[in-house]
Formats: C-alpha cells, sequence, structure tokens
C-alpha cells in the first residue's frame, strides 16, 4: 500500500475508517501517552519540546499507520527515555515497555489493509499470541537484568557475548516458530 501525499486523501481515508481501525489507531495514541506519563513517573524530567515532538509523531503515526511512521514512533520515545531518565530499572521501565508495545502492535495491525477493513480473527489471535511471547521475554529480561544488578558483577566481554549469543537463538528460534509454512 502506497502512502498518499495528498491531504485531501488522507482525510477521506481517515473518515473512511472502520471503528476496529479507529480503536488500533487510539492505541498507538495511548501507548504513546503510556510512554510520555511513565517518563516523568520514572524520575526522567518532563521537556515540553520533546513530548510535543513526540505526540505529534504520534498522531502521523496513528493517521498513517502504512507509513513509517510507527517505527519513527517507536525511535522517538526510546530515545526520549534514554535521554531523560536515570539509569536504572525500575518499574516504570515495564510500563514504558508496555506502552511502546502498544503502540507498536496497534500501528502494525491498522497498517493491514484499507481504512475500511475488518481483520480477521485468525490474524488477531496470532498476533495476540506473539505480543504475550514479547510481555513474557520482556518480563524475564527485566527480572534478569535486575538479578544481574543486585549481584552487583563487574563488566565482562565474555558474558556480553554469552547474552548476544543467547537473544541470537531466541530470535532464531522465534523466526522458526512463527514462520508460515509457505516460508518454512
Amino acid at each position: 500500500m502506497s502512502v498518499s501525499r495528498d491531504a485531501g486523501d488522507l482525510l477521506d481515508r481517515i473518515a473512511q475508517t472502520s471503528g476496529q481501525q479507529r480503536l488500533l489507531r487510539l492505541g498507538v495514541l495511548a501507548g504513546a501517552g503510556v510512554v510520555l506519563v511513565a517518563i516523568p513517573s520514572a524520575g526522567g524530567g518532563f521537556h515540553l519540546l520533546l513530548s510535543l515532538i513526540a505526540l505529534l509523531v504520534a498522531l502521523l503515526a496513528a493517521m498513517m499507520p502504512e507509513s513509517h511512521a510507527g517505527a519513527v514512533l517507536l525511535v522517538t520515545l526510546g530515545l526520549y527515555w534514554v535521554v531523560l531518565v536515570p539509569q536504572h530499572l525500575g518499574a516504570w521501565l515495564l510500563v514504558a515497555a508496555a506502552g511502546m508495545g502498544l503502540a507498536h502492535l496497534c500501528a502494525t495491525l491498522a497498517s493491514y489493509g484499507p481504512a475500511g477493513h475488518h481483520l480477521d480473527p485468525v490474524l488477531l489471535r496470532t498476533w495476540g499470541r506473539r505480543a504475550w511471547v514479547a510481555v513474557v521475554a520482556t518480563i524475564a529480561v527485566w527480572l534478569l537484568t535486575g538479578l544481574l544488578d543486585f549481584l552487583d558483577l563487574p563488566p565482562s566481554r565474555f558474558a556480553l557475548g554469552a547474552a548476544l549469543l543467547v537473544l541470537l537463538g531466541w530470535v532464531a528460534y522465534l523466526s522458526v516458530r512463527f514462520a508460515s509454512p509457505k516460508e518454512r
């Protein structure tokens, strides 16, 4: 699907969105909002200009989910977190991760098909399973990181390499596990 450069066409497509599409597009805005609330709550400051930029990008991602605005939104929110939040692994990190996951999932699902399209329940269940796998993996990594932070271990190139190999193996396993029969 191509992204139209005509503002009139964009407004027409937004007017033609189905209820499901509106809900998904609101989910993009809600996910970004969760991250923007989590940042000052986690001890990061509030920066008006960065917040406005993030909200603008979230609005663009909600209006044009088929564009690259969703990826720009996730990068913007991630950088905003990194720049403003002190380096600690509090529970607000999980809240921010959940917000980013919600924005990503909703933008991805909203990008399927034309504006009035209703998504197939099988597709929704598949993405729901993928989302739960991501939630479980995120919580597991957060718990493991908290444990390693508690142990106050010195930096190790071996540990970093081993962690990256485990991550690569996990990605390879999930890629094979969730590949469609045609892709195998």
